[in-house]
């Protein structure tokens, strides 16, 4: 089922520092016209406080709810609803050159990769939903809509992509490379590197709002200075 590309390239791209646990921050996609930019080639997000530059800033695990089965039951109550960290995994497809394969980080293509996972993440949630259905005569209404309409299922895609402020793009020091068959648009195998994604959000107990204000400032100056278009994905 395709799903209409939505608003992620306004999200931040971040990045963790691991000395004091807070983020870097980098400029959202759109905030360039140049689709073949890198990650690596990103401009990170400064701002002034009390006449000095703050460029990490604390943040917090985008959480779902999630369904899942009871090992073991009571009074007949077979799901319970937890909490979990919003992660995901996503291909990206590597590029060959000179007859050698290449690991290609473009901007876009992280992007893109994140937008298809999403697509495949809410069809899986609508295989799960038949199966509850089957097995438990359990329904969840929000899921019931989606398997009849692909509009219900771009609304979930959207109410998530509203949920967070940021995403982080965890790079091992090894690239990790699949093979996968006729995915993302491309007939046969292909090769692609699995990276994992974390979404965020500003941890509005330790941070003023007055410093996520200046963030979205400095990220609305770089637009107009830039003065679009703006890819929306």
């Amino acid at each position: 089922m395709a799903v209409k590309k939505l608003n992620l390239g306004e999200k931040i791209l971040a990045q963790r520092d691991a000395k004091t646990n807070t983020y870097k921050l980098f400029y959202p996609f759109n905030c360039y016209g140049d689709n073949n930019r890198r990650l690596t080639s990103v401009a990170q997000i400064s701002i002034q406080k009390d006449g000095k530059p703050v460029s990490k800033f604390p943040m917090v695990p985008t959480m779902r709810k999630k369904l899942v089965q009871k090992r073991f039951l009571k009074n007949n109550e077979t799901f319970e609803e937890v909490k979990e960290n919003v992660s995901i995994t996503i291909y990206v497809p590597l590029n060959e050159k000179d007859k050698v394969i290449v690991v290609d980080r473009k901007y876009r293509q992280i992007l893109d990769a994140i937008m298809r996972e999403l697509d495949e993440y809410y069809d899986k949630k609508v295989y799960e939903q038949e199966n509850s259905k089957r097995k438990f005569k359990y329904a969840d209404p929000e899921l019931e809509k989606m398997l009849h309409s692909d509009e219900d299922k771009e609304a979930e895609i959207n109410k998530f992509l509203k949920s967070f402020d940021a995403f982080e793009v965890v790079i091992e020091d090894k690239p990790i490379i699949v093979g996968r068959i006729d995915y993302a648009g491309f007939s046969g195998e292909r090769q692609f590197e699995i990276l994992r994604v974390n979404f965020l959000n500003f941890d509005k107990e330790n941070i003023p709002v007055s410093d996520i204000h200046s963030v979205q400032e400095k990220i609305k100056g770089l637009k107009m200075q830039n003065n679009g278009p703006y890819p929306n994905i």
